[in-house]
């Protein structure tokens, strides 16, 4: 937001995030050495965030991270038996990412799509997956729709949008607030804002930051899930002054000499 909008006055010099941002990005590697796959995976997917955030000119940081990316993905790929893991695929999908010819016939990038095409096959006729966690439909979904907007992959666009609605009706944003519901109404939040298989749900959106925003009254202060909804909720914030921004800057009228 700093960066794109060229912000530093209002909310600091972008070198104070950027540092910032570097030293998350150890802390993140460090423990990536010790993690299971699936953490070392949900790691990695941060380590990416941060490298490619915009904004980051630092090639070298991106060309590193890039090379732990592929080297983590190459390596797994010989060890996992079990393909049904959605971190794990979804760091599949961004190794590969952007797709060339050579990378799309190769027996990695196969082989996750070969696992998506199980999920859609695994979607009964009742419209759901049986048996299955709505952070684990969810994290599916996200992975569904990587592969729908990174390779313009439409194939699966209808089902993609059949899950996401049957998904959002089973994320109860009203009542008690617990620490499993905090977690999917945040994964629900992202795949709200996607605009390729389906379009952006903007209702449920701000559904979710209601619902965040109760939490941040309800929940221990400094406990991990108030944390998470207080990061949707700054999240949504730097949305709406983009917009703002963006706003201002088409209600000006240049006039030419």
């Amino acid at each position: 937001m700093i960066v794109t909008d060229a912000l530093d006055s209002i909310y600091g010099k972008r070198e104070k995030y950027f540092t910032r941002m570097k030293e998350l990005y150890k802390t993140c590697s460090n423990r990536y050495k010790r993690a299971d796959i699936i953490g070392a995976c949900r790691l990695t997917d941060v380590m990416q965030s941060l490298a490619y955030a915009p904004g980051v000119l630092d090639s070298q940081w991106q060309d590193t991270c890039y090379r732990q990316m592929w080297q983590f993905v190459e390596q797994k790929s010989r060890i996992v038996k079990n393909w049904d893991i959605p971190q794990w695929l979804w760091c599949v999908a961004c190794s590969c990412y952007p797709l060339s010819d050579e990378s799309a016939g190769e027996e990695c990038f196969l082989r996750f799509r070969q696992q998506l095409e199980k999920w859609i096959i695994d979607w009964d006729t009742d419209g759901q997956w049986q048996n299955l966690s709505v952070c684990k439909a969810l994290q599916r979904l996200r992975v569904l729709n990587g592969n729908s907007y990174m390779f313009l992959d439409d194939a699966y666009d209808n089902i993609i949008c059949a899950i996401y609605h049957y998904y959002r009706m089973r994320v109860p944003l009203k009542g008690n607030i617990d620490t499993c519901i905090v977690k999917q109404a945040g994964m629900l939040y992202e795949q709200a804002g996607i605009t390729k298989a389906y379009p952006a749900d903007w209702d449920t959106m701000k559904a979710v930051v209601r619902f965040m925003s109760a939490c941040l009254l309800k929940l221990r202060a400094d406990s991990d899930e108030w944390l998470y909804a207080l990061s949707v909720l700054i999240e949504n914030k730097c949305q709406h002054i983009m917009k703002e921004v963006s706003r201002q800057i088409d209600s000006c009228h240049y006039v030419y000499p």
